[in-house]
């Protein structure tokens, strides 16, 4: 058995905003939505929210960890202690990967089975900005942040995609030793790979081969490049299900169409836009949050809005 544990307390200073980085919206939802609907798919015992003292989203089936200050990941993941049995593994995911499958997940999960902590890792040609997994003879050492990492260190490929799995109660024992010295003076949850090899318990690690499912959002240039991605993945769905699309057209997550409907180039269907079969829509045309009839041609050039 296991937990989810998603880490969403961070600000997301480099969004420069009000709103906490993981409640910004992509492809009509929250970020973080992404998330929890991957985790639900994995069914796992409970799903918990780690998030700022009074930022909180309305989602069903999820516990909400309040992480008073701002010390990092791995007090973060200490903010969730008394919400997780003592039985259950943790899997650990960062609010900010929306791409993440639960087929990868599912697969780092069975590569766990006989470790004490295992680690989803990737190779990026270029991999600035990310912790570096630091190998002795292929066995893992540690991870080393980019801001701490040496020269050396930074030519490292394989990095740590903020995506773990854990043993309780080892994790949180592990996380008690932790001190924040490092460049950014927190507590970071890298550093209990570290604590859990010296304690001889064992590591592993599961390479996620798709590079797209685990870019982390840190900034709003990389949320319009990620939600690029995220839409050509929604028109494929609609594709696959019966549904005529001709580029370029934007679909958010919630959108319905019935099968044999026609959407024509530079549409934007938004919200929870409803779409009956047989329909012909635009080109050049927006509709949110609206009930469109089967059958219905939607006249190039037209603006549809809910009349509730």
């Amino acid at each position: 058995m296991f937990s989810v544990v998603i880490l969403a307390a961070g600000q997301g200073k480099r969004f420069h905003s009000k709103i906490p980085k993981v409640f910004h919206r992509i492809c009509g939802r929250a970020m973080v939505s992404f998330i929890v609907d991957t985790a639900r798919k994995l069914e796992p015992d409970r799903i918990i929210l780690v998030v700022q003292d009074g930022k909180t989203l309305d989602i069903d089936g999820v516990e909400f960890a309040i992480q008073r200050e701002l010390l990092g990941t791995g007090d973060a993941l200490l903010s969730a202690k008394s919400l997780i049995s003592e039985g259950d593994d943790i899997l650990v995911l960062p609010g900010d990967v929306p791409l993440i499958t639960s087929s990868t997940l599912v697969s780092l999960i069975r590569a766990h089975k006989k470790n004490s902590c295992t680690i989803l890792t990737t190779l990026l040609s270029n991999p600035a900005s990310y912790g570096r997994l630091v190998r002795d003879r292929g066995e893992v050492e540690k991870i080393v942040e980019e801001k701490d990492a040496t020269d050396q260190e930074r030519e490292i490929k394989e990095i740590n995609t903020g995506i773990y799995i854990f043993k309780t109660p080892l994790v949180f024992q592990c996380l008690k030793e932790l001190s924040p010295c490092n460049v950014q003076k927190e507590y970071y949850l890298t550093d209990v790979v570290r604590v859990i090899k010296k304690k001889g318990q064992s590591i592993g690690t599961f390479l996620a081969e798709d590079n797209n499912e685990v870019i982390g959002i840190n900034d709003r240039s990389t949320l319009s490049s990620v939600a690029e991605i995220l839409n050509k993945r929604i028109i494929k769905r609609h594709q696959l299900m019966g549904v005529t699309i001709s580029l370029p057209v934007a679909i958010d997550y919630d959108v319905k169409i019935g099968k044999d409907t026609t959407i024509h180039p530079f549409t934007a269907l938004y919200g929870r836009t409803r779409i009956g079969e047989g329909c012909v829509i635009g080109p050049n045309v927006v509709i949110t949050d609206a009930i469109i009839p089967p059958g219905t041609v939607v006249e190039p050039f037209r603006n549809v809005v809910s009349s509730e």
